[in-house]
């Protein structure tokens, strides 16, 4: 990717891609489906042409496999800093693709979640935090995981103490939490950056959700019921436990004594 937009281009099956080197757009312009967010570059509707069935954008896979889904986080964090710069990118790569492959990305972005699931991380995630991370925090956090790349990414589900050598974790030591700000370590966004990419492409004048997930569950077949996190559950609080399990972060952030 370059940085310029690109014209949008409708095939006979009604998906989406990219052709390059359009001029810039202005600030005021919308998307085909309305503003996304204040903060995602806009395309305009005059840019909208159609290309013959069979077509396919560059970088398409058959499916989009833990390997293919890898691949495009670690592009993303090599093109765009800050996490509304790599929202913005990723909604860009994913509207080259067919429908099935964005409702594919979101479904091996579950799975992704689901391995950092364990009470130890949660247990990382609290001692990070303070003390405390609600089960909306934990979720948000195994996103913001994600984010830190693979390796980073396989290393804390092994060792949850491996965080603390992250720069993403390294520049909250010694900040107090309220000037956090962008560098909070969770990113919510991320989880419905797919199912925009699925609006804007289907051209859906209002909430397209229910389509999406109906096409990401038939993707995952039936599966069980939503199972607890793995491992035991223990109290960061405990300080000797806390520096057992997790040394390094519990020297990074130690937590304030209780008041009684």
């Amino acid at each position: 990717m370059n940085g310029r937009p690109d014209r949008v281009v409708v095939d006979e099956a009604a998906e989406v891609r990219h052709v390059h080197s359009l001029q810039p757009v202005r600030q005021d312009q919308r998307f085909i489906r309305g503003e996304l967010d204040d903060d995602l570059r806009v395309l305009h509707c005059s840019n909208i042409v159609r290309r013959p069935c069979g077509v396919r954008g560059a970088w398409h896979s058959a499916a989009v496999d833990i390997d293919s889904f890898w691949k495009l986080i670690e592009e993303c964090r090599r093109q765009a800093r800050g996490r509304d710069e790599q929202l913005v990118w990723l909604r860009d790569e994913l509207s080259w693709r067919p429908l099935t492959e964005i409702v594919q990305f979101q479904v091996r972005l579950d799975e992704v979640t689901r391995e950092a699931f364990s009470w130890e991380l949660w247990a990382a995630a609290e001692r990070i935090f303070g003390g405390w991370c609600s089960d909306d925090g934990f979720c948000y956090f195994r996103l913001w995981m994600v984010g830190i790349g693979r390796e980073a990414f396989a290393r804390a589900v092994i060792d949850p103490d491996a965080l603390a050598d992250t720069p993403e974790v390294q520049c909250l030591v010694g900040r107090p939490r309220e000037l956090w700000n962008d560098d909070w370590p969770e990113w919510e966004s991320l989880d419905y950056v797919a199912t925009e990419a699925y609006g804007l492409l289907t051209r859906a004048d209002d909430d397209c959700g229910d389509a999406f997930y109906e096409a990401a569950d038939s993707e995952v077949g039936a599966v069980g019921g939503s199972r607890g996190p793995r491992g035991e559950q223990w109290d960061v609080r405990g300080e000797d436990e806390a520096i057992r399990k997790l040394p390094i972060l519990s020297a990074m952030f130690p937590l304030r004594p209780l008041v009684r």
